[in-house]
């Protein structure tokens, strides 16, 4: 990243979906690794964050797997919900 070091996301809520490497042809094979170690520094930006490889997807995850986006996306929701409701301490 040129040396440049992301700001950190604090506690937020964060759920990064990668493809799935082996979907493709091998010809992107190391393409693929740098993309999802990329990836998991992104996710790692959040003491919340989470990485999620999604089985059977290419690049298109929402049309491949849309089931996995909303999932993940109702998980943040409930858990943000779930965090504001808390009483502070």
């Amino acid at each position: 990243m040129g040396g440049m070091q992301p700001p950190s996301r604090g506690d937020a809520f964060v759920v990064v979906l990668s493809q799935d490497p082996i979907v493709e042809d091998d010809e992107e094979a190391a393409e693929k690794v740098m993309r999802h170690e990329l990836q998991q520094e992104l996710a790692a930006l959040s003491t919340r964050g989470r990485w999620l490889v999604v089985e059977g997807s290419g690049h298109s995850i929402g049309k491949e797997q849309l089931e996995v986006v909303v999932s993940s996306v109702l998980e943040v929701v409930q858990t943000v919900r779930t965090y504001a409701q808390a009483p502070p301490g």
